[in-house]
């Protein structure tokens, strides 16, 4: 029987969390590079309408995602307001921020790329916690989109083989 395996193959789901304005080259570089390898990539302004508040929307593809890729550049970005749930939002976090907590929590796999450029103090903050020892992670930093590109493929296949080796 013939059965078309590329829909059961090309079905993972990552979230794109980064600033907008700051890195949307970058943005769109992860999008193009991850549908090549077969992921459907959650990435905030390619969406349509949706019946949801964006923090929903967010939040509930962080909670859908196989796979989270945080991307850090310039800017820490909107900080919403308290919004008294269960959501990681208290009036004191970024939108980037909350999606990042949100994915830890969940435990889901996370991919860090930091842009090497001078940072606004709050986002050197984020990403001074993100380097942690105890709660931290690992990153990798680039310079441009082609080194990025490099850099994703590279961290991709790496986490390939980590999940391989730990599930077989």
């Amino acid at each position: 029987y013939w059965r078309d395996w590329s829909s059961d193959v090309c079905s993972s789901d990552l979230f794109v969390s980064s600033t907008v304005e700051d890195l949307e080259p970058e943005r769109s570089l992860v999008k193009d590079v991850m549908e090549e390898l077969c992921f459907s990539a959650f990435i905030s302004e390619y969406g349509s309408a949706q019946a949801r508040s964006p923090q929903d929307a967010c939040l509930g593809a962080v909670a859908d995602s196989d796979l989270f890729i945080l991307l850090i550049g310039e800017r820490y970005g909107f900080v919403p307001a308290d919004d008294q749930s269960e959501s990681p939002y208290d009036g004191q976090i970024s939108a980037t921020q909350g999606e990042f907590f949100k994915a830890r929590e969940l435990r889901k796999p996370i991919l860090v790329f930091v842009k090497d450029v001078t940072r606004d103090p709050r986002e050197q903050a984020f990403l001074d916690q993100l380097s942690d020892f105890l709660d931290g992670r690992f990153y990798t930093t680039f310079t441009s989109v082609a080194e990025l590109r490099g850099k994703l493929l590279e961290a991709i296949s790496n986490l390939l083989v980590d999940l391989v080796r730990h599930n077989y």
